[in-house]
This record gives structure tokens, sequence and C-alpha cells, in this order.
């Protein structure tokens, strides 16, 4: 997992599966300024989030989907998410307001609603779609449609508000891989079939264009800026250009 830094905090997730903390450190001084023992931590990250007018960090551990005050790291709410066999919580979640969208190879994808009772939280289940799920890596959200890539390999996109699978794409790739864009085009840097570009608006899986970026794996998240991907794989940093439109 990746650190956070919040106002005058840095955040991590420490440890191992038993004896996991997350902790809070302040940034100037270093000193601890709050932790929380509850579970081991995960591969994925934290996301910072306002729900009802409360700040809280939503983040999967070892087992479980949480929410923390970023005040003091009281735990507000869980949700039990337990990997079987080799899978693993790898999925950065996703919020949107008050709805929380996570998912995990050999479980699905779900989304929740967080309800505020007094100084409490309650979670209500939306959907559950058990078929699809990322292993390593993060899906994201456009235009109310969840695009990722599958424990399997296939590029799928689900309906957000009910959760059905509106697409999947029948070529396999990895379950390593990372999707970023606009919503004009997605772009899924897959560990070897290379850069794939994709029609986030289509009723079906419309690609775009392929481009090979790399002569061996990539498992880095590629960075965008403007008409620019910069790609790092295990032995270069390359940057590429996009034509302007």
């Amino acid at each position: 997992m990746s650190p956070i830094v919040v106002d005058d905090l840095a955040i991590f997730h420490l440890d191992g599966p038993n004896t996991g903390s997350v902790v809070a450190f302040d940034l100037a001084t270093g000193r601890i300024q709050w932790r929380w023992d509850g579970d081991g931590p995960a591969y994925a990250s934290p996301v910072l989030a306002t729900v009802e007018g409360s700040r809280q960090l939503v983040m999967l551990t070892d087992r479980n989907l949480i929410g923390l005050d970023v005040r003091n790291g009281q735990r507000l709410w869980n949700i039990e998410f337990i990997p079987s066999g080799m899978n693993y919580n790898a999925a950065t979640p996703i919020v949107d307001g008050s709805v929380i969208y996570f998912a995990g190879a050999g479980r699905g994808s779900r989304a929740i609603r967080l309800e505020k009772n007094g100084d409490s939280f309650s979670v209500k289940d939306l959907w559950n779609n058990p078929d699809l799920a990322p292993q390593f890596n993060s899906p994201v959200l456009l235009n109310g449609r969840l695009f990722g890539l599958s424990q399997r390999g296939n590029l799928y996109c689900l309906d957000a508000a009910t959760g059905k699978t509106l697409w999947v794409d029948e070529n396999r790739y990895s379950g390593f891989g990372a999707i970023l864009g606009s919503p004009r085009a997605l772009f899924v840097m897959t560990e070897r079939s290379g850069l794939i570009v994709f029609a986030p608006d289509s009723d079906t899986f419309q690609s775009l264009a392929t481009f090979q970026v790399s002569s061996g794996p990539v498992y880095a998240t590629p960075v965008i800026a403007g008409n620019r991907i910069y790609i790092k794989d295990a032995e270069t940093l390359t940057l590429w250009q996009l034509p302007q439109p």
C-alpha cells in the first residue's frame, strides 16, 4: 500500500498480517499522533473521504474494509472482507459521496452506502456482482460505469448503479495492470500486451489503439501529463507523446 498525507499528518499502514497498525505521524516532527491496531496491511491504498461531514480514511486492510476518523484514528465502521486462497485485498476502494465501491478477486465487486446515525455509521449493501473483480489493479469510476481488469485478465465494465455487467472483453491479458484516462478515452497498461486505448462510452468493448511500449513486463502505473505518457518497466523509463486532437 501507499501512505497518504492529510493536513499535517503522514499516515502509514505498517507491519504484518497479525500485528498491523495504521499510524499517523506529524509531518514536522515525526511524532506519532495516533495509531489504530486492528488488522494487517493490504496492497490497496487508503482514500480520504468526507461522508456527512465526517472526514475519514476508507481503506482495505488484510481482512476488512474500514473507515477511520482522520482526527484520532477511531474506527467508525467495518465490513469483513476476507481473501481466500491466493487472492488479496489489492484494489484501492472508490468513494463517490456516501457510496463506496470495493472489490477482491474470488469475491466479486460490491457497492455500499454509509449512513450516519447520530455519532455512528451504519452500512447499507447496494449490490454485489460475484463474477468480476480485479486482482492486482484498481478499477476506475467514470460516467456511472466501473472499469476494471479481472482476475482472469479480461477488461470489464459494470453499471455503477446496479452492478450489472455491461461488457467483458474476450481478450485475455493479465491480472496485473493499471487503468487511467478521461471521458474521451481510457488507457490500460497491461503487464505484457502493451498500452491499450479503449472507448469508455461504448456498449461493448471498443479498442481504439494498442501500442507496444516495452520489450519487457510493466508493473508500474504510467503517468499521464497532458499528451505525454511516462512508462516505467524493469529497466527503463520512457516518454511517449500522443498526437494533439
